[in-house]
């Protein structure tokens, strides 16, 4: 077989290609997500309610950047939670890694909820963010998990899902102001507080109409009761029948400070009061619905069979504990 002879130049010209070639399959492989669809600023939204609360939602605007042209894959991503108004109210950092377009992000935090016998009990957890996108939609999960790797009382996956934001930056964080305070409730308030719960359960409109008002801002403004609404009073939000969640709500917060003005000694209990509010709401729900079948509501319901059980205190720690 005759030898083929090929020119010098075009043995170096193929060598030089193939170099080429392989350097820049080389840089794809070790850089594969130089323009991740993930990076940028998005808009989101994920459930931040335990099993019981799968409607209670939380809302936020999250950036996702790289962390260094030296390891793009690396990511990083600051996440601006908003509040019911749209407004910026506290932050979190998290790390990142993409494999195959997908990341996941990682951080941990404090998860308070309430134990059995009515206390705060702090567990730290890491929560899990798995998240991809595609053009100008994010989609993902997200889970709790306890950092000592024990079960967590909700380590369900949740849904996150968002769109790519048109804003430059992430929004400001506004903290939140400190009301002026003043001195603390006098007996006249009290008594009327406690009025107001009592009267709410039978005519629950008009004692709204009149007293709405005045008791959302009496209870912001008093230092000497403590009254914080959790996971409770966030699930009557979604479980009341929406023609009359704000009068609902408005029973729950008058039964829980009746119940913290006639038990001093229970006063700071969360537990205690939540219950206390649930019952006063449910009492309110049941004269509503007597009077008109349509507003009926399947959670409510439920939370009533439970009462009737004499399991209502166990219903209501089943619904606490949430984080951010």
């Amino acid at each position: 077989m005759p030898i083929v002879k090929i020119p010098y130049k075009l043995i170096t010209g193929l060598i030089f290609l193939h170099v080429i070639a392989f350097t820049s399959l080389a840089s794809a492989q070790s850089n594969p997500n130089a323009n991740a669809p993930l990076v940028g600023l998005w808009n989101f939204q994920t459930v931040i309610g335990t099993e019981n609360e799968k409607d209670v939602m939380g809302y936020g605007v999250m950036k996702i950047a790289p962390k260094s042209k030296a390891a793009p894959q690396q990511l990083v991503a600051n996440i601006v939670w908003l509040d019911d108004k749209g407004i910026g109210r506290n932050t979190r950092e998290m790390q990142g890694e993409v494999n195959n377009a997908q990341a996941v992000f990682t951080h941990n935090t404090i998860r308070t909820h309430t134990s059995g016998k009515g206390k705060a009990v702090d567990t730290e957890v890491k929560v899990i963010w798995t998240l991809n996108a595609e053009t100008n939609t994010l989609i993902g999960t997200r889970q709790v998990r306890r950092a000592d790797g024990g079960i967590d009382h909700d380590d369900t996956t949740k849904s996150v899902s968002g769109t790519r934001s048109t804003a430059s930056s992430l929004p400001a964080v506004v903290p939140v102001v400190a009301p002026q305070e003043r001195g603390p409730s006098t007996a006249d308030e009290r008594a009327r507080a406690v009025k107001i719960a009592q009267d709410a359960e039978s005519n629950l409109q008009q004692v709204f109409e009149q007293n709405n008002v005045w008791l959302d801002q009496w209870i912001k403004d008093i230092p000497d009761l403590t009254f914080n609404t959790g996971a409770v009073a966030n699930w009557l939000k979604t479980a009341s029948p929406p023609e009359f969640r704000a009068q609902l709500f408005f029973q729950f917060c008058a039964s829980a400070i009746a119940f913290q003005i006639k038990n001093p000694a229970l006063a700071e209990k969360q537990a205690a009061y939540d219950l206390a509010g649930l019952e006063g709401a449910l009492r309110a729900y049941e004269k509503l619905v007597s009077t008109n079948s349509n507003l009926r509501s399947g959670k409510l319901t439920q939370a009533i069979a439970a009462r009737d059980k004499g399991e209502l205190a166990a219903f209501a720690l089943s619904l606490s504990g949430r984080d951010q």
